[in-house]
């Protein structure tokens, strides 16, 4: 039964991003965050920032594609409401790749999935999150690989093509638990 609600909720998410996300990047002017209220005022754009973000063609990076990738590491670095856990087992391959194009293009909406994830679903799983940024990046992915292919993305492509991505999430989180409760 979770399961078929945690598959409901990511097709949700996913399709969510798509059906309402707007084309145009509308970014507030002179923004600084200093207190709790700056994240509470600037919560509306930084969701709508991060769909922009995720929508974006990776093929497109320009001046906009930084505003927008400044505003939103700005808004995730300081945030009460978010908690974005960059973790080493998920992403040292990526941070490392010998081309940056895909950890520049890659990272950004990567941490907004898991960021809006949060926003939406307050109490949700790492597992959740977790996989809901791997969609993003996968789907991503999808557009750089003719020219860009990463032996890791690409066995988590395989991963998620055979379903196995969700268990294969589920199991790193897992052994992680065990590993923070056994220190």
């Amino acid at each position: 039964m979770a399961i078929w609600r945690f598959i409901l909720l990511n097709l949700l998410f996913i399709t969510g991003i798509s059906a309402h996300a707007q084309d145009y990047l509308n970014l507030p002017a002179n923004y600084q965050f200093k207190s709790i209220e700056d994240y509470q005022r600037y919560r509306k754009h930084a969701y709508e920032a991060m769909k922009w973000m995720i929508r974006q063609p990776v093929q497109q990076k320009n001046a906009e594609w930084d505003l927008a990738a400044a505003f939103i590491t700005q808004y995730l670095e300081g945030s009460p409401e978010v908690n974005i856990h960059l973790k080493a087992v998920y992403l040292k391959d990526i941070i490392s790749d010998k081309n940056p194009k895909i950890s520049q293009k890659l990272l950004i909406p990567y941490m907004s999935a898991m960021a809006m994830t949060q926003m939406d679903f307050p109490h949700a799983s790492s597992v959740m999150i977790q996989n809901n940024g791997h969609q993003i990046l996968l789907r991503l992915y999808e557009n750089l690989r003719k020219e860009n292919k990463n032996k890791y993305l690409e066995k988590l492509r395989k991963k998620n093509r055979q379903g196995d991505l969700y268990q294969w999430i589920t199991t790193m989180e897992s052994q992680e638990e065990n590993t923070k409760t056994k220190g």
